[in-house]
C-alpha cells in the first residue's frame, strides 16, 4: 500500500489529502522536535544512548528517595530540552489545529514545545504528559511548573509534598512503568479511530500503547502518512511516506492548504418552517452533510411557553402579568391569552408581526407599548427572533464543530403590505415581479434585501455580526431544492406543499412559466389537483385564487400535460393522486430541500462559492438555477 514520491510531489499528494479530510488528526514523535535542539530517544545521538533508562523507572521512583531527588533537580533545570523552543515544524502544526483543518494533535513529547507553538489546549493530548506541570502521584492534581520551583523538598521525601493531600510529587512527565493519563489516552484513541487521514510526524512507532494510534485509524479506514526520517514497523501499511525534516516540510504542506482552501467557506443553512427548522452545515472539505437536525422553531417553543402560561393562570383564576414582545407563530395563542383574562403587551416591532395595522392589534386586545415601558413590565417577557443564534452555535460547539463562516437563512415573509393593501395580494406581487429572474432571484445578499421584506431584515439584523449572509423565501427555496433530485423532471411542476403555505411553479426550459399560491388549509386534494391542471395547460387565473382565499396566480404560458413532483410537509396531501406526483429527495433528504435551495441561491450570487457547491453537490439543474 505505502508509496514513495518526490518530496514536491508528497507535498502536493498530502495537501490535497488535508484538504479533502473530514477528520485530520496529527501524531507526533521526538522526530519532530530534533531541529529545536532536544535529541530523540532512539537515534544514533540518541537520548537512551546517553542516560541509563532504569533512571527513568516508575516504579524505582517509588522506592528510592535519592533518585527522586535527582529526578525533581533535573526537573527544576527544565532537563534535556531546557532552552528548547518551538520549530517551525510545531508552528505549521498549530497553525493546521488553530484554522480548524486538523481535528487535533496527539504527542508522546513531553517537551511542551506544542502548547508553546500555540496548539489549543483542548486539541491537544499529551499521552506521555508534559514537563510544563509537575504532578502529585496520590490525589492527581497536577501543578504549573513555575509554582513547583519556588516549593521546599521534603527532607525525607527527597521531593515536595503535594500542598492538597500531602503525596509526593513528581515531574508531569510519564516514566517507563507509570499508567498513562486515562483521560488523554481514552481521548487520542476516540480521535484516532474517527480520523479519515493520520499523520506521523517524527515517531518511530514502536513505544507502546501510544504507536497503537496509527493503527486504530488504519484499522477504520483512514489514509495514513508518515513523515519520518527512518523506518518504522508501519511503512507497509502507509498510503505515503516521507522522508524529510519536519521543520523543513510542514511549513510548505501548510501553505499549499492556505492556497487550496482559498474563499471556501461553510455555510449554515436554515430553513424556518412552521413548527420545525432544517438544518444543514454545508463544508465544502466534508464528504458528506455534516449536520442535519430537523427541531422546533423558536417561535415553536414560544408557543408552547405561552400556552404553558396561559393555562397556569387559569388554574390560579386569573392573573395580571402580561407578555411583553411575543410574536406568535399561530394567532390562536394570541387569543386564548387574550380570552383567559390575561393582557399581553407588545413593543411596535413585535406588534407588526400580529398585523401591520397596530390599530388593529389594539383591537385584538393586545397593548402597544414603547421598549422602555415595556422593559419596566412584570410578568413573562417573550423575545423572539426567527434565529437563535446562541442555540445553534451552541449545537454546532457539543459536536466540536467550528462556527460557520457564513449563514444561510429561509423564511416566510408576507412583506409590509401598505395600509389598505390585500397582504396576500401583496406578497403575490413580491413574487410575481421576480418571476423572469428565475428562482434564485428570491435569494437575496444582506445588503440588497427589499425594504418592504421585514421578516428577511429582522434576519439579517439578528446576524449582522457573524459573517456574509443570504435570506430567501422558504417556498422559492424549497422548489429551488427539489431540483437537486436528478428524478424531477422538467419541463415540469414542482410545487412546495408547506404547512401553512402551497406554492407551485411551472418549470420549462425558458424558466418560470408560471405560479400560484395557495393556503393550503384551504386546499382539499381535488380543488389543488385542479389548479395544477390548469397551472400546467395555462388556464389558471389570478382571480380565481385569490378569491378561494389564495394568494394570486400568474400564467406566462402552458406546460401542456406536465410530470409532477412534491416536496414539503404536507406533500401527502396528494398520496394516491391521478396525477401520480413524484416525491423529491434531492440527495436523499426531502425535509434539506429547501437548505439545499439556499445553497444554489447563494451559488447564483458567488462564483467562487458556485464552484464549491457544484463540486459538492454536482451542477445546478436550468433552467430555474
Amino acid at each position: 500500500m505505502s508509496s514513495t514520491a518526490t518530496l514536491g510531489e508528497a507535498r502536493d499528494q498530502l495537501a490535497r489529502w488535508i484538504d479533502e479530510s473530514r477528520r485530520f488528526v496529527i501524531f507526533t514523535g521526538a522526530g519532530i522536535s530534533t531541529e529545536s535542539g532536544i535529541p530523540d530517544f532512539r537515534g544514533p545521538n540518541g537520548i537512551w544512548n546517553k542516560v541509563d533508562p532504569n533512571q527513568y523507572d516508575f516504579q524505582a521512583y517509588l522506592a528510592d528517595p535519592e533518585l527522586r531527588r535527582q529526578r525533581w533537580q533535573l526537573y527544576c533545570e527544565g532537563g534535556l530540552g531546557a532552552a528548547a523552543m518551538p520549530n517551525a515544524a510545531h508552528y505549521a502544526v498549530a497553525e493546521l489545529v488553530t484554522l480548524g483543518i486538523a481535528d487535533c494533535v496527539i504527542t508522546q513529547n513531553v517537551d511542551g514545545l506544542h502548547a508553546r507553538a500555540g496548539t489549543p489546549a483542548d486539541r491537544l493530548f499529551e499521552l506521555h504528559g508534559s514537563n510544563r506541570f509537575a504532578k502529585c502521584l496520590s490525589c492527581w492534581t497536577r501543578y504549573p511548573r513555575e509554582e513547583t520551583l519556588r516549593w521546599e523538598l521534603d527532607p525525607v521525601a527527597g521531593v515536595p509534598l503535594c500542598p492538597a493531600c500531602g503525596g509526593l510529587m513528581k515531574s508531569g512527565g510519564v516514566s517507563f512503568g507509570e499508567p498513562m493519563p486515562p483521560y488523554e489516552t481514552a481521548e487520542a484513541i476516540r480521535r484516532s479511530r474517527a480520523a479519515d487521514l493520520f499523520l506521523v510526524v517524527g515517531s518511530s512507532l514502536v513505544v507502546y500503547p501510544a504507536a497503537a494510534m496509527p493503527a486504530y485509524a488504519v484499522e477504520r479506514g483512514a489514509r495514513l502518512v508518515i513523515l519520518n526520517i527512518g523506518e518504522t514497523p508501519l511503512d507497509r501499511a502507509a498510503d505515503l511516506l516521507i522522508d524529510a525534516k519536519a521543520a523543513e516540510f510542514l511549513p510548505r504542506v501548510v501553505e499549499q492548504v492556505k492556497q487550496r482552501r482559498g474563499n471556501r467557506v461553510r455555510i449554515l443553512a436554515v430553513d424556518v418552517g412552521t413548527g420545525t427548522q432544517d438544518i444543514l452545515l454545508f463544508d465544502p472539505r466534508a464528504r458528506d452533510r455534516e449536520l442535519c437536525p430537523v427541531g422546533p422553531t423558536v417561535a415553536d417553543g414560544a408557543h408552547r411557553r405561552a400556552h404553558s402560561r396561559c393555562h397556569a393562570a387559569r388554574r390560579a383564576g386569573g392573573a395580571d402579568r402580561p407578555a411583553d414582545g411575543w410574536r406568535p407563530p399561530r394567532p390562536g395563542a394570541a387569543r386564548d391569552h387574550a380570552l383567559a383574562g390575561l393582557p399581553i403587551a407588545a413593543t411596535p416591532d413585535a406588534a407588526t408581526t400580529f398585523d401591520d395595522d397596530l390599530e388593529r392589534v389594539r383591537e385584538m386586545g393586545v397593548s402597544v407599548v414603547s421598549d422602555d415601558e415595556a422593559a419596566r413590565l412584570p410578568g413573562t417577557h417573550l423575545r423572539l427572533g426567527d434565529i437563535d443564534r446562541a442555540a445553534l452555535l451552541g449545537v454546532l460547539a457539543a459536536f466540536d464543530v467550528p462556527p460557520p463562516d457564513a449563514w444561510a437563512v429561509a423564511v416566510f415573509d408576507h412583506g409590509a403590505a401598505p395600509p389598505g393593501v390585500s397582504d396576500r395580494a401583496f406578497r403575490f406581487a413580491y413574487l410575481a415581479q421576480r418571476i423572469d429572474a428565475g428562482l434564485t432571484a428570491l435569494g437575496f445578499l444582506a445588503a440588497d434585501i427589499p425594504s418592504e421584506m421585514t421578516r428577511l431584515g429582522a434576519v439579517a439584523q439578528e446576524l449582522s455580526d457573524l459573517g456574509p449572509l443570504l435570506v430567501m423565501d422558504t417556498g422559492p427555496a424549497a422548489v429551488l431544492g427539489a431540483l437537486d433530485d436528478a428524478a424531477v423532471r422538467c419541463p415540469g411542476i414542482v410545487a412546495n406543499l408547506g404547512n401553512f403555505h402551497t406554492l407551485a411553479y411551472a418549470l420549462d426550459d425558458e424558466g418560470i412559466a408560471g405560479v400560484f399560491e395557495h393556503h393550503t388549509g384551504e386546499l382539499a386534494a381535488p380543488q389543488l389537483e385542479r389548479l395544477l391542471n390548469r397551472l400546467a395547460d395555462g388556464t389558471l387565473t389570478n382571480r380565481e385564487v385569490f378569491e378561494s382565499q389564495g394568494h394570486g396566480a400568474i400564467v406566462r404560458r402552458p406546460l401542456g400535460t406536465a410530470p409532477l413532483s412534491l416536496t414539503g410537509p404536507r406533500r401527502a396531501l396528494l398520496t394516491g393522486s391521478l396525477l401520480q406526483p413524484y416525491f423529491a429527495v434531492p440527495h436523499g433528504a426531502m425535509m434539506l430541500a429547501g437548505c439545499f435551495g439556499l445553497l444554489r441561491a447563494w451559488a447564483a450570487k458567488d462564483s467562487a462559492v458556485r464552484e464549491q457547491i457544484e463540486r459538492r453537490l454536482g451542477p445546478g439543474r436550468s433552467p430555474a438555477c
